[in-house]
This record gives structure tokens, sequence and C-alpha cells, in this order.
């Protein structure tokens, strides 16, 4: 659209100087014409050189913007390579219902385009959680250390995880790393020989809020799911 303006602004200066050289050459000596002549191409080339060099720096600060839009876009990237922004660590439960054996593979896994670092896991086991034994309750610690994008591991503190048929799977976890704290709830139930599962993973830094419930599972209302009600 600059170009555009230019150009017409160089196209008008060109016609003005023509049309005063024309009107002014008109009952004058032969040299004065010449003058005249000279005075127009003076008008013409200045007019040229004028808009050359608007194009050349509206073309230059172009460039320079750009510019210094890769190098932002490249900072960001930097930046969350170190913050791990939008990352987050969750727990799985692998081989549910093929062996039989109630036993399920225990993993964690990194969700998310950028690495975290300094995973720890704290696992809060719901089922055997009492307000009598509240503040002697052993929570599982797993020091899980880097994780990558699209990896998984499993650690020796928890490589396996017994499914209670009758209580159900009652986890909460609580990662915290270098992308900050991050909450994971487990539900399951074993409903017509089957588990079914309604999960929550929630985190201020994480800039989301994922909750799945299976449609088989027997309570759908995500308040009476997730809340944390401790035996006597």
């Amino acid at each position: 659209m600059n170009y555009i303006v230019q150009i017409s602004f160089f196209i008008i200066a060109c016609l003005g100087a023509y049309y005063t050289w024309r009107k002014d050459r008109k009952g004058v000596k032969r040299g004065q014409r010449n003058r005249l002549s000279i005075l127009f191409g003076i008008a013409v080339v200045g007019a040229a050189l004028a808009l050359f060099y608007a194009v050349k720096n509206e073309k230059e600060e172009q460039e320079n913007i750009a510019l210094i839009q890769k190098i932002n876009a490249l900072q960001n990237e930097v930046l969350n390579q170190f913050t791990g922004n939008g990352s987050y660590c969750k727990l799985l439960l692998v081989n549910i219902n093929v062996n039989n054996d109630d036993k399920a593979l225990v993993f964690f896994s990194l969700e998310g385009k950028y690495p975290l670092r300094n995973v720890e896991a704290r696992i809060i086991e719901l089922n055997t959680l009492t307000q009598k034994n509240f503040a002697d309750h052993k929570d599982i610690y797993i020091n899980i250390g880097p994780l990558e994008p699209t990896t998984s591991k499993q650690y020796h503190e928890m490589s396996e995880y017994k499914l209670d048929k009758v209580k159900g799977v009652n986890l909460n976890i609580v990662f915290s790393s270098n992308n900050g704290f991050t909450y994971q709830y487990i539900r399951m139930r074993y409903v017509n020989n089957t588990w079914t599962k309604a999960e929550r993973i929630e985190g201020e830094k994480i800039g989301r809020y994922i909750e799945e419930i299976d449609k088989d599972y027997p309570v759908q209302d995500p308040k009476l799911i997730f809340q944390s009600t401790l035996e006597k």
C-alpha cells in the first residue's frame, strides 16, 4: 500500500514539473528553454531518487521487522526449553485387563512439546489413608529426574500397582518440576468384569484442565468422583 502512495506522489511530481516546464517555456528564448529543460530533468531525477530511497527504506524496515520477529521466536523457544512451558508429567497404569492378575504396570510419561527437569512425584493412596493415620501415612516419593518429550520411564519404587476390585483405585499424585506443580487424580472402578476410569489433571502453569470420565464409570458427576473423603 505504501508503494502505491509513493508511486502516486512520484507521478504527480513528474506531471507537476512537466506542466510547469511546458507553461514556462512558452514565450521564452532558446537559452532559457534549455535551462527550464535542465530544471525539469533535475525535478524528475529528484523525485525518482526520493521514491527509490523511500522504497529502499521501507524494504529495509520490513526486513528488520521480520528479523526481530525471528529473534523473538528463537528467544521464546529457548525460554520454553528451559521452563518446560505447557509440558507436564503423568502417571500411566498399563496392561490393565490383559493378564487378569489384578496388577498394572506403572509408567511416568511426559506430555507436551518441551522437556522437564527435576521431576518428582508424591503418590498418595487414598485406599490406605484414614483420619487416624493421616499424620503418619507413608506416601510414595519418586525422584523421576529429567524427562524428554514422548518418553516414558519405570521406577523400582513403584513399577507395579495392585488393583483393588472392591475399593477400586484412588490415587492423588503431586508432581513438581521446573514447570511448577501439577496434580493428577486417578479413580478406577471394576464394573462388569472390566476396569473403568476417571481422571483429572490440573496445574496453574500448564495452562490447561484435563478431565476424562469413561462412559461406563458408575458415577458421572466430577464433584462426587474426585472428592477425597477419608475413612475414620
